[in-house]
C-alpha cells in the first residue's frame, strides 16, 4: 500500500559470504522474515492495514525501538574465532 517508512524484509537487507548462508539462516530463523521499518507508527500503520484488509500477521522491527546489547566476545581463542555478526553485511542505518 506504499507506506512510507517500510524498508523491508530482514533477509533483504542483508549480505555474507555465500559459505556463511546456512550459518545466518540457521542464526537468525524467522527473525529474517521480520519487516524493518522506521519507527512504531509505520510498524502501527502497517498492522491496522493487514488487520483491515484480513492479510494475516507479520512481526515489525522499528528502528527506533531496536539497541543492539554491547556484547564483550571471549578472546581466548585468538584471533580465529569471528563473531559471525562481523561477517554479516548490511547499511549502517540498520
Amino acid at each position: 500500500n506504499g507506506v512510507t517508512g517500510v524498508h523491508g524484509r530482514l533477509i533483504d537487507l542483508i549480505d555474507c559470504a555465500p559459505q556463511l548462508h546456512l550459518a545466518v539462516e540457521v542464526t537468525a530463523a524467522n527473525q529474517l522474515f521480520h519487516v524493518v521499518v522506521e519507527d512504531d507508527g509505520v510498524a502501527l500503520r502497517c498492522s491496522d492495514l493487514l488487520k483491515r484488509a484480513n492479510l494475516g500477521r507479520v512481526t515489525f522491527m522499528p528502528l527506533n525501538t531496536l539497541s543492539p546489547p554491547q556484547v564483550n566476545y571471549p578472546t581466548e581463542f585468538g584471533q580465529d574465532v569471528i563473531p559471525l555478526s562481523r561477517k554479516v553485511k548490511y547499511d549502517k542505518k540498520y
